[in-house]
């Protein structure tokens, strides 16, 4: 385990941090920046509405209504008017329902921990809160997550600590759109810490239910977080290089902690690699989706003549090509299922949430042709994270078509348009718990595409719910 020299409280990383939070106006940011947050708070909107009866999400909320009425949270689709903190149970829990919220290279999940966690908490800001101010309460949220977990080298580790760390965007988002001063940013934060956990990969391993719950956990733990910062209450604050900081618990040698600070301010590493996700499924399988169906368009490959596939995949996406994954018997093991993603594309082309009902998932063709894949590991650190695994498709004819995908729709090389981002819009609404009148939905879109120039961003809240 990597040591590191203990530093004065007030050195820690975490007050650069929070400085870059409190001292971040809106006029910092680009017009690219700018964009590419609407278009992440379109597409959580997006998986939001689509997931609000996925999976856990009705439990959630039964438990949620029993406090309906009360307190200045809104649980959107439901329409529930509760305390914010269960607000942010419920609306981060809906965003990851269907592995469908945009995802960063290096830095992981952004949007579904931050923009359901701020669209909770809405109502305990002191005044409304403007589309700019929510845009740049996403990025600060965004720029905090995504160094942190960069410095962590999270994507290359799939054991171990830390797990990843919802708290670390969606709690300066929501302290930047409170308007916490430093020292609250800080305690907030410090709370945060306190109450993180530590190991909690388990999940993904054994495919449980709680992988959509921890984004709603980290969204009520943040709100509660920062109502208590607001009243006073203290939070450690060396919380990375501190005595007992978050750095002492990593078990691996190759932690990089000068990128949580390396030209902070400056540089806007959330928006260098954010990807949309175009796929219903774990990010490690979407490259190899994506080179099958260019692969079965270009060549015209019919499966039923395919003898053998053959793809390299990251360390990270071990847990993509686990036993369990061979033969899936839940949605969210086939969500994090390459060989059964990789079959999918290769029989029907998209890999979205009818993918994943009763009849695909028992479907004895593709349960077949899933047997005829083979994956392995690489471990060289210079081989891609997510994006260009390469993939070989043998047919029984001897013929052979491989391609290493590097442009993955949604991905930095090939973002969505605004048009794509709607067509998956609508495309998530048929899924949705209760049915939003057609005219309510569009105007939420146009609200997002303008929503620098939204002057109480409860107008859009009001258009998600009935």
């Amino acid at each position: 385990m990597r040591a590191y020299k203990e530093i004065p409280i007030e050195q820690d990383p975490a007050f650069a941090l929070a400085d870059m939070v409190v001292n971040t106006k809106y006029e910092d940011l680009t017009a690219d920046q700018v964009e590419k947050a609407k278009k992440s708070i379109l597409d959580t909107v997006a998986v939001i509405i689509g997931g609000s009866e996925q999976n856990c999400v009705p439990p959630v909320v039964d438990f949620i209504k029993r406090y309906k009425g009360f307190g200045e949270g809104r649980v959107l689709v439901y329409g529930y008017q509760v305390p914010a903190p269960l607000a942010g149970y419920a609306n981060g829990t809906m965003a990851r329902a269907l592995d469908l919220g945009d995802c960063h290279n290096t830095g992981g999940h952004i949007s579904e921990f931050n923009v359901p966690t701020m669209i909770s908490a809405i109502g305990l800001a002191d005044k409304p809160v403007t589309g700019k101010a929510f845009i740049t309460a996403y990025a600060v949220g965004a720029e905090w997550g995504t160094r942190h977990h960069t410095a962590m080298r999270l994507q290359y580790h799939t054991t171990g600590l830390p797990g990843e760390a919802g708290w670390t965007w969606a709690g300066p988002s929501l302290a930047k759109m409170l308007g916490l001063n430093k020292d609250q940013v800080l305690n907030m934060m410090g709370i945060c810490y306190t109450s993180h956990g530590l190991p909690e990969q388990q999940k993904y391993v054994e495919g449980r239910e709680s992988v959509r719950l921890q984004h709603g956990i980290f969204a009520d733990n943040v709100i509660k977080s920062a109502m208590m910062a607001k009243a006073g209450v203290t939070g450690p604050l060396a919380i990375y290089l501190g005595k007992v900081g978050f750095l002492r618990f990593v078990i691996w040698d190759d932690v990089e902690p000068e990128v949580l600070t390396e030209d902070l301010g400056k540089r806007w590493l959330w928006s260098e690699e954010l990807a949309l996700k175009p796929y219903a499924s774990c990010k490690f399988t979407h490259t190899l989706v994506s080179g099958m169906n260019r692969l079965r368009d270009q060549h015209h490959i019919d499966w039923r003549d395919i003898m053998d596939i053959h793809c390299m995949v990251s360390a990270g996406a071990q847990i993509c090509i686990q036993p369990v994954r061979w033969k899936p018997e839940t949605k969210g093991d086939a969500m994090f299922s390459i060989p059964y993603c990789i079959a999918h594309a290769a029989m029907k082309g998209d890999v979205f949430l009818d993918a994943f009902n009763d009849q695909e998932l028992a479907d004895p063709e593709k349960l077949e042709l899933m047997q005829k894949i083979r994956a392995d590991v690489c471990t060289d650190e210079s081989f891609p994270i997510f994006d260009g695994f390469p993939l070989e498709v043998t047919l029984k004819d001897g013929s052979k078509y491989s391609i290493a995908d590097e442009e993955v729709p949604g991905n930095p090389k090939n973002p969505m348009s605004w048009k794509q981002l709607e067509d998956k819009f609508w495309k998530c609404v048929p899924y949705a718990a209760v049915e939003l009148p057609e005219q309510n939905l569009r105007k939420a879109i146009e609200l997002c595409k303008s929503l620098e120039n939204i002057q109480d961003m409860n107008e859009l809240v009001d258009k998600l719910i009935p």
